[in-house]
């Protein structure tokens, strides 16, 4: 587990590694679900495109045709 960190010893040096090795992995966390949302925009972006361009195609074609 990323954030889930337990210490391994009863210290203070251990609680203190685990803190960090926890901020890290809520980090880690944090910027992977900024890129899935990232990906998730580009994706329908490019869906959006692939659309755009069928139909501008069509329209072309139909112009060509008459």
């Amino acid at each position: 587990m990323l954030v889930g960190v337990v210490p391994m010893g009863v210290d203070a040096d251990s609680a203190a590694f685990a803190a960090a090795l926890a901020a890290v992995g809520a980090a880690y966390v944090s910027t992977a679900a900024e890129h899935s949302a990232a990906r998730g925009m580009f994706s329908d972006a490019q869906s959006v495109a692939a659309g755009i361009t069928v139909a501008s195609e069509a329209m072309r074609a139909a112009a060509l045709a008459q």
